[in-house]
């Protein structure tokens, strides 16, 4: 049976220094269809609940798919469904490419929470969504090393989703693309309108890349979506044939938190922590010891395996 670990990435919602409303819960939601190992053959299902009986629409490229929630119940809505022919009009498979108005648009009458579940066979991948309140305009990329059967097919990714028109975005990677177009540590623009996806793809490691909403040529500095990803990665089983897609929508900086408890999950060896700094100078303790500055990754992160509770202390965010 094939070993599955868990990929924790610590962040945290952080309320004592911020208005902002980041509860996961909203009316309103944008998401991307990163890219899949299996291509268009995989499929993607969103998981909807509310504790109120409500109405809503997923909308992407010219497509509305209608759903209705009865309270305290969950909905699922299939992309490739019989109302919908084809994933193909929000499926991001290219690099460096605006794919034009490809994003997932989840609008619902009343507050819903909303979670994404993209698989195919045993390779799959989840995330829970967060509404259009909870958006910010800087985030750094979390994403892993990736690792499969199908040498030279893997890639590490993220995907940016414009929900204003607009958007200037500025991208620095950490990692060349597969096209060779852009280098490590060079930072670039991209310009997107509401609804259009941004796909960078890698051979290498793009966890610490940075992402960030800026005020350019008279635009307003606008909220993104940011998902980190991969194609497939073993997720630490070394040596192992298959794995998983990894798909996660990423927090904000300024949602991120100082201190954390982890707790590992059942029957498991361990877990891989990732530990994202704001301030790669700042000491983080795990259990009261600090973590060696000269471990840090990237200048973006620390890792390690857990297989006990972990308090993980910052004085910066984290």
């Amino acid at each position: 049976m094939r070993k599955i670990i868990l990929f924790s990435v610590l962040f945290l919602f952080s309320f004592a220094s911020f208005s902002q409303d980041f509860s996961n819960k909203g009316k309103e939601f944008w998401l991307t269809y990163p890219a899949h190992n299996a291509g268009t053959t995989s499929r993607m299902a969103l998981y909807l609940t509310s504790d109120q009986s409500t109405t809503g629409t997923v909308e992407f490229n010219g497509n509305t798919i209608p759903f209705a929630i009865t309270a305290n119940q969950t909905t699922v809505v299939r992309i490739g469904n019989a109302t919908v022919p084809s994933n193909a009009g929000c499926y991001i498979g290219s690099n460096n490419v605006v794919e034009v108005n490809k994003g997932i648009h989840i609008t619902a009458i009343k507050p819903v929470v909303a979670y994404a579940h993209i698989l195919n066979s045993a390779v799959s991948g989840s995330s829970l969504l967060l509404p259009k309140s909870v958006l910010g305009r800087q985030y750094v990329v979390s994403s892993y090393v990736p690792q499969g059967s199908t040498a030279g097919v893997e890639r590490c990714q993220f995907a940016i989703v414009g929900v204003e028109n607009n958007t200037t975005v500025e991208i620095r990677p950490t990692s060349g693309d597969i096209s060779g177009v852009h280098a490590a540590g060079v930072s670039f623009q991209i310009v997107l309108n509401k609804g259009d996806v941004y796909q960078y793809q890698s051979n290498g490691e793009l966890s610490g890349s940075t992402v960030e909403s800026i005020a350019a040529a008279g635009s307003a500095c606008q909220k993104i979506v940011v998902f980190g990803s991969t194609t497939r990665s073993a997720l630490g089983c070394a040596g192992a044939g298959s794995g998983d897609n990894l798909f996660q929508q990423l927090l904000p900086t300024p949602a991120w938190g100082r201190s954390y408890i982890t707790v590992p999950f059942a029957t498991r060896n361990h877990d891989i922590v990732r530990v994202y700094v704001s301030n790669p100078l700042t000491p983080v303790t795990v259990n009261g010891a600090p973590l060696a500055l000269g471990s840090l990754i990237n200048g973006a992160y620390y890792e390690f395996n857990a297989n006990a509770p972990q308090q993980i202390v910052s004085a910066d965010p984290i």
